[in-house]
Parts: C-alpha cells; sequence; structure tokens
C-alpha cells in the first residue's frame, strides 16, 4: 500500500497475524429467546411442550433461552432452571427440585392439563 510503504500482506503477517488465536473447539450454537410468566402449574410452554421452574415463582416473569439441545430458564438474569429440548409431544413429569413436596411425592406428578 504506498501510504504505507509495504504491501498487505507485509502489514498483515507484521499487525495481524501474531494475534490470532484458535477456533474455538465448539461451533457458536444459535439461541433465541422468549418471555414467559411461570404458570400456577410452575410451568413455561415454549414451542407447544412445558418445562418446570421453582414454584415459588408463580406469576413472576421469566426469560426462556431455546437452543438445539437445551431448554434454559432465567429469572431476573439468574438461570433457575435447565433442560433437555423436547423434539416430540412426550409428556413427562416435573422435576422433584422445582415442585412442591406434595406434587413431588406424588408418582404421576401434577394433574393433566
Amino acid at each position: 500500500m504506498r501510504g504505507f510503504g509495504s504491501s498487505r500482506a507485509e502489514l498483515f503477517a507484521e499487525l495481524d497475524k501474531p494475534k490470532l488465536t484458535p477456533l474455538p473447539d465448539q461451533p457458536y450454537a444459535f439461541a433465541r429467546w422468549k418471555r414467559c410468566r411461570l404458570a400456577p402449574d410452575y410451568h413455561v410452554e415454549v414451542d407447544g411442550h412445558w418445562y418446570s421452574a421453582p414454584y415459588r415463582l408463580i406469576g413472576e416473569l421469566v426469560d426462556a433461552r431455546i437452543d438445539d439441545r437445551t431448554v434454559e430458564i432465567f429469572h431476573k438474569g439468574q438461570r433457575i432452571a435447565s433442560h433437555a429440548a423436547r423434539p416430540t409431544d412426550a409428556d413427562t413429569p416435573p422435576s422433584p427440585t422445582t415442585c412442591p413436596a406434595p406434587i413431588a411425592a406424588t408418582a404421576n406428578g401434577p394433574p393433566p392439563r
């Protein structure tokens, strides 16, 4: 380049190449976000599936982060639940760590919707 007295290749080798780092091991995972309100049955609906969160947050606004493999639920920026994304309509019982003790004690979880 005329103003610098060097070619672009020489400037790249001198300035940029020493600062390059290797690519990450994992490829970038695209995720989307959805704002939800935690229902009275302590679940949020994401893409037609229901995911549980701690029951003490019933009625609160939460954010769901959805990617290919997981659904993470956040409240005020803090992750409160993480679930494997469900590719089918399989209805599974709630996690005993998120539901109240009387419901956790039942074999089938809360009544069907």
